[in-house]
């Protein structure tokens, strides 16, 4: 069995990061809107909006190296290719992503017909960073 290439998960990763950075970033600037930023900002910022950005990256980025790892960790048993690119961010999801827009819903943020569509765009997301991290996964020999 070979090992996982550790070099390529975080590169995978971090690419798979950006990815959902960006997406996140449009999610919240032009799907849910204006009223939404500004109600996460008063909620949710007690202190400078750089610090909540470096913060919210960086979590994001690591949504993206879980996700490849996981895709490296689910090969031999799964075997490699989309399919298992889609496992690996759908349980991202499920165990991340899912939280942070429940913990939105519980703030008042997201509810109803936004919190269907940030799941939805949160999902589709996640499994296409995933499958674009794990395209640049290749085991170690």
């Amino acid at each position: 069995m070979s090992q996982i290439n550790w070099a390529r998960v975080v590169l995978g990763g971090l690419a798979a990061g950006v990815l959902i950075n960006l997406s996140g970033m449009l999610l919240a600037g032009l799907v849910l809107g204006q009223e939404y930023v500004e109600a996460f900002k008063a909620k949710v910022i007690p202190q400078s909006d750089l610090s909540m950005f470096a913060r919210h990256f960086g979590l994001r980025l690591w949504f993206g190296v879980l996700a490849v790892f996981l895709y490296a960790a689910f090969r031999p048993r799964f075997g490699a290719g989309p399919w298992t690119a889609v496992l690996a961010g759908t349980v991202v999801f499920l165990a991340a992503g899912l939280v942070l827009l429940l913990a939105l819903n519980d703030l008042g943020l997201l509810s109803g017909r936004r919190l269907w569509i940030a799941a939805a765009w949160t999902l589709a997301e996640t499994v296409i960073a995933t499958l674009a991290g794990a395209w640049l996964y290749v085991e170690a020999t």
